[in-house]
């Protein structure tokens, strides 16, 4: 037998009501309470997070920037010393970009002359222009703004200044004889009578002058004897490194040779050369066929008989230049069915033309045909043109 609590009289449901209450969890006051707290410390991790963020993005790029910086002045302290470009102007630059890793840098360069007397003052022998001092600028944008980065380096070419106390002059004036051009190219120009000549200047050098001009000769003797060598340019400008050499004999063979020459007129030891370069003959004295034609191009026969022939009988003429004496010009076609083929002689009628009718007694098949005019010296006979002579049948009005 069960037995149950019974409640005092007017609070029957009390128990039950309480039991409901403790369980029934956070009011809503407390959840909006408990959120607000919970997202003000978010915010401040995020805070903490993107701050982190940005100083590390930061770094990153500068250390990318340091590296660009790097770059460039390694580029120029290994290009020769003579091959960099010094500005004499002030503030000239050169800008370029250069890219890393996604975000694009912008590079700027300049190089300048430095006395020794500003570099060491307490020098007894000044040097003026013996360093060339090189400027980086690299500059970028990122999440924090704009930043930018600079190196400089000395360039010594050695041999001048407080290194070489005896020596004064310019790092520009290195005395001696300035070396010879690495190679020289000679090619016959087809016109006739001309060589094309190309040189690359010799590889710079810290103790030969660079060359100021150049001197160009050639000679029928290989060995260049002094009373057989012809100068084309005595003071050729440094810059210049294509001479087009004419008024040569065609079908003759020359040698050419180019030498360096200093500021102070010393020639190079040696110099760059081109043996056996034959040149091609004139062109006025090869033979060249030009216009070709024959008139009319397309003509309707007299009957339909296939032995009837063509009225008038077409003309070819062919346009010549050049030096055309010992050469004759004939026309080959095949007028008939059986393919056989009729030649006849093209005389020449005014100076360079060559012209004669074609046989318009022949029976002539209907169709397409073909005159090939050739020319014909010393034996040998070549092809020189080929027209087409259209012959339609009488009945056609118009032919084509």
């Amino acid at each position: 037998m069960t037995l149950w609590p019974v409640s005092p009289p007017g609070r029957s449901g009390d128990v039950a009501i309480r039991s409901a209450r403790d369980d029934a969890g956070f009011t809503l006051v407390e959840l909006m309470a408990s959120i607000t707290i919970l997202a003000v410390g978010i915010v401040g991790v995020i805070g903490v997070m993107n701050s982190s963020f940005r100083v590390a993005g930061a770094t990153s790029s500068r250390s990318k920037g340091v590296a660009v910086a790097t770059k460039h002045v390694e580029r120029l302290r290994a290009t020769p010393y003579k091959l960099l470009a010094t500005s004499t102007v002030a503030g000239q630059y050169k800008v370029e970009t250069d890219t890393v890793g996604g975000r694009e840098f912008t590079v700027k360069t300049a190089v300048t002359l430095e006395d020794e007397a500003t570099l060491y003052p307490g020098q007894t022998t000044k040097a003026t222009g013996a360093y060339k001092k090189a400027y980086v600028w690299v500059s970028w944008v990122d999440e924090a703004g704009v930043h930018d980065v600079h190196q400089t380096t000395l360039i010594y070419p050695g041999g001048l200044g407080l290194h070489d106390v005896a020596k004064t002059v310019k790092s520009t004036g290195v005395v001696g004889k300035p070396l010879a051009p690495l190679s020289l190219a000679a090619t016959p120009v087809t016109t006739g009578g001309a060589v094309d000549l190309v040189w690359v200047p010799p590889a710079p050098s810290l103790t030969a002058p660079e060359p100021a001009t150049y001197v160009v000769q050639y000679s029928q003797d290989p060995t260049f004897p002094p009373t057989s060598v012809q100068q084309v340019a005595a003071s050729l400008p440094s810059t210049v490194t294509i001479l087009r050499v004419s008024d040569l004999a065609g079908g003759t063979t020359y040698h050419f040779r180019v030498f360096s020459k200093s500021g102070d007129g010393s020639l190079s030891t040696t110099a760059a050369q081109a043996l056996n370069v034959t040149t091609i003959a004139s062109l006025s004295t090869v033979c060249a066929v030009g216009t070709a034609s024959v008139t009319p191009s397309a003509i309707v026969k007299r009957s339909g008989n296939d032995g009837s022939g063509l009225t008038p009988s077409p003309q070819v003429q062919i346009n010549t230049s050049g030096l055309c004496t010992g050469i004759t010009f004939s026309m080959s076609y095949s007028p008939r069915k059986d393919g056989t083929v009729d030649t006849r002689a093209l005389p020449l009628t005014s100076t360079g033309t060559y012209a004669a009718a074609v046989d318009g007694n022949q029976g002539w098949i209907i169709g397409e045909h073909d005159i090939v005019v050739s020319s014909t010296q010393s034996g040998v006979t070549t092809s020189r043109a080929t027209l087409r002579l259209i012959v339609c049948d009488h009945q056609k009005k118009v032919c084509p």
